[in-house]
């Protein structure tokens, strides 16, 4: 996968994102929102916490540790993405983006701006936004691309023998 290409798809995730959140808090007062329909409301909510409102009121520290992983995350993927499936570029390329919109937020905003609210037969998902989606999508790819090149190496091993 080429520079500009990778660049291409993270900026379209973070501007999606981006574009999303900003819709969210021009329509909304924070936590006020409207119910789509039975088991789905878009609400507008700040959260200062990671994942499903854990650790609230740590802003700061969740952007430090974001900034540093992301970092992370990026050098590691411009090393080694030429190496990499198309499934794990995939991943990694929404994983980078959804953190980084979420970071935006952290150091613009000072919290995450969650709008997307679920709920069924008395359990209420945690909100979460786009960014969260794209996390969320870019793990479970990586967990199935982990799996189908274990089962190839598998398979590779037994045709050896």
């Amino acid at each position: 996968m080429k520079n500009r290409t990778a660049a291409l798809i993270i900026t379209a995730l973070i501007t999606a994102d981006q574009l999303s959140k900003m819709a969210i808090r021009g329509l909304f007062e924070v936590g006020s929102g409207i119910m789509v329909f039975p088991g789905f409301n878009i609400v507008h909510l700040g959260n200062t916490g990671i994942a499903f409102s854990m650790l609230q009121h740590n802003n700061t520290a969740m952007a430090v540790v974001t900034g540093l992983i992301v970092t992370g995350l990026v050098i590691w993927f411009a090393r080694k993405r030429h190496t990499l499936s198309r499934l794990l570029n995939a991943a990694f390329l929404m994983i980078i983006a959804g953190a980084l919109g979420n970071l935006i937020d952290r150091i613009l905003l000072g919290a995450v701006t969650d709008f997307l609210d679920l709920y069924a037969y008395g359990y209420h998902w945690p909100a979460f936004n786009f960014a969260d989606s794209c996390i969320s999508l870019g793990g479970a790819l990586l967990v199935i691309a982990t799996l189908l090149e274990k089962d190839m190496q598998t398979k590779s091993k037994k045709l050896e023998k």
